[in-house]
């Protein structure tokens, strides 16, 4: 559960760790609290503070949730037009 945990807050430097583990041969499914720690520490990432209470309801995709779809479509409409010249 924990890697659960640490997968759905974390952004894209998890996917470093997860490459970690996988390459050293650890089993996902027996994972340890500590040998996830460990490799964490090794990416630079706080063990702890990715399971820690979050105070802001803030998730790494609600960023993308909030894109302004007309700013968007100017800046598409742009590089199309771009790419025609």
């Amino acid at each position: 559960m924990r890697l659960e945990v640490v997968c759905s807050r974390g952004d894209r430097r998890v996917g470093h760790v997860l490459e970690d583990l996988y390459d050293s041969g650890t089993d996902l499914k027996t994972l340890t609290k500590a040998q996830l720690a460990e490799a964490m520490t090794r990416h630079g990432l706080d063990y702890d503070r990715h399971l820690r209470h979050m105070d802001d309801a803030v998730l790494p995709w609600h960023i993308l949730d909030h894109v302004d779809r007309h700013a968007e479509q100017l800046l598409t409409n742009v590089l199309t037009t771009r790419e025609a010249q």
